[in-house]
């Protein structure tokens, strides 16, 4: 996107145009080359297009263990454990996502902080991101 949009075009944005085929470097700092990106001339729209770009994948893995231990015929006790997040790897929000604001604000040509990762994306899971680790016993009769 670009920080001045002068379309002079209600509901349409302007994006930037793409002087090279995107570079996708990896890193939290610069996950897109930003060199590879220029500002569209005046009233152009831009050759890049809108989600042509792609972000930092969601890799999650959890782990539940369970045990059920007969204490006689009719009770019994079942033991479980959880491990949400086993490998605790951080989830990355898109280049440029604020997520106080819920906007892409920074993601655009002129910014210093173009296609820098600032966030830690929210996974849906309570918020939850980093390792968590939940046990409990259960008594059936």
């Amino acid at each position: 996107m670009v920080a001045n949009n002068n379309l002079n075009a209600n509901g349409s944005y302007q994006f930037a145009n793409c002087i090279a085929p995107p570079k996708k470097v990896g890193s939290v700092l610069e996950w897109y080359d930003p060199s590879t990106f220029a500002a569209p001339p005046a009233n152009a729209f831009g050759t890049c297009g809108q989600n042509v770009l792609r972000g930092p994948g969601l890799i999650n893995g959890d782990l539940s263990l369970r045990k059920t231990v007969s204490i006689t015929e009719r009770w019994k006790l079942a033991f479980q454990a959880e491990m949400f997040n086993v490998a605790n790897t951080p989830h990355h929000a898109s280049p440029g996502f604020n997520s106080s604001t819920g906007t892409t604000s920074a993601n655009n040509v002129q910014n210093s902080a173009f296609m820098n990762i600032t966030q830690i994306a929210n996974t849906g899971r309570d918020g939850i991101d980093q390792r968590t680790l939940r046990l409990s016993l259960k008594l059936n009769f």
